[in-house]
């Protein structure tokens, strides 16, 4: 029987607030009463409308119709809207399936995108690096906090997701093979520690950067391990069922430290940079997509063969023809002095 993966915290959180927001704007409609021009006028409203409308006190209290209506309004960006479409869309696909309508209003109302894919988000530059992780900004800002000072790091080293790191248990540090790597995996997650993955290519195993072990990464590790009572790495990361345990050193990074201490304001610029960075840096040193895609836990895309039938590389080979190939020559090792144990 194929494995059903249950909506979990943000995804259901995401679904709710579409659909919530769909009501808000045309009402508490039968299904006979769905119309092109009730759904034209739907993604009209809500293209006009703030994000986190129901957070933000100037919004919260007033209903919908009054808030389109207000002037100066800064609109959600378009990857916002599109998603509330999409989860619309897809509610209302189900709601056919099973009889309750004939036909889906909401498809194809989603918003042309001005850019392509890879233009929304934008890797670091080698400037952005150089600011990132100066000695002088680094060490002051990440004096006082493990995360601080070892996420970043291991993104930039890896082009692990946040999440991924920021969810890591003590026992997912591990050696194989001979070599340290990142035991990427939702296994071993409890109720009390839990950990999710974002698909099934995410389950993966990364081996440790040799800076970040030049660094004392390893060391770090297995000090915390010595305190049996906390399972998780970071363990000063606090949990929300959104967005598990990234959204303080997210927040951190991005409005605090990224923005007000370095001055770098590019909205398209954030923690999930790096991951890009990771990327163009393999990229532009021309090594084979597969070995990227599985490095970052991504779907297979260019082989199906591969993809279906070939294991995972082992560590080795990843190590040697992935990881030790990041190399941005901006100074990191300078950062050693701040070894965490």
């Amino acid at each position: 029987m194929a494995r059903v993966k249950a909506w979990r915290g943000k995804s259901v959180l995401e679904k709710r607030t579409a659909l919530g927001r769909l009501i808000d704007i045309i009402g508490d409609k039968t299904t006979d009463q769905l119309s092109y021009k009730v759904a034209t006028a739907f993604k009209k409203d809500l293209m006009k409308l703030p994000a986190n409308i129901r957070k933000d006190p100037r919004y919260r209290d007033l209903p919908i119709k009054k808030i389109v209506k207000l002037k100066n309004l800064k609109p959600m960006a378009v990857n916002t809207v599109n998603n509330n479409i999409s989860h619309i869309i897809a509610f209302m696909n189900w709601a056919k399936r099973h009889g309750y309508i004939s036909e889906n209003y909401f498809e194809g109302l989603k918003v042309p995108k001005g850019k392509k894919a890879r233009d929304q988000r934008k890797a670091f530059t080698t400037r952005d690096l150089r600011k990132i992780s100066h000695p002088e900004n680094y060490l002051k800002a990440t004096k006082k906090s493990n995360f601080r000072y070892w996420i970043p790091l291991m993104a930039l080293f890896s082009g692990a997701r946040l999440g991924e790191l920021a969810q890591l248990h003590k026992s997912d540090v591990i050696k194989e093979q001979g070599i340290w790597c990142f035991n990427f995996t939702e296994e071993g997650g409890t109720e009390k520690n839990p950990k999710k993955l974002k698909n099934d290519p995410s389950e993966r195993k990364v081996p440790v950067h040799p800076l970040l072990i030049e660094l004392g990464f390893i060391e770090f590790v297995q000090h915390a391990k010595k305190d049996k009572k906390e399972v998780r790495l970071f363990s000063d990361l606090s949990f929300n069922s959104a967005d598990y345990y990234s959204r303080q050193i997210g927040r951190w990074f991005n409005q605090f430290y990224l923005r007000k201490t370095l001055g770098i304001i590019d909205p398209a610029k954030s923690f999930h940079s790096f991951r890009h960075t990771v990327a163009d840096c393999l990229k532009q040193k021309g090594i084979a997509m597969g070995f990227v895609e599985e490095l970052l836990g991504h779907g297979s895309g260019s082989s199906q063969s591969f993809g279906r039938y070939g294991k995972q590389y082992r560590p080795k080979v990843l190590m040697d023809e992935v990881v030790k190939k990041i190399e941005y020559k901006i100074g990191v090792e300078k950062l050693k002095d701040n070894r965490i144990s």
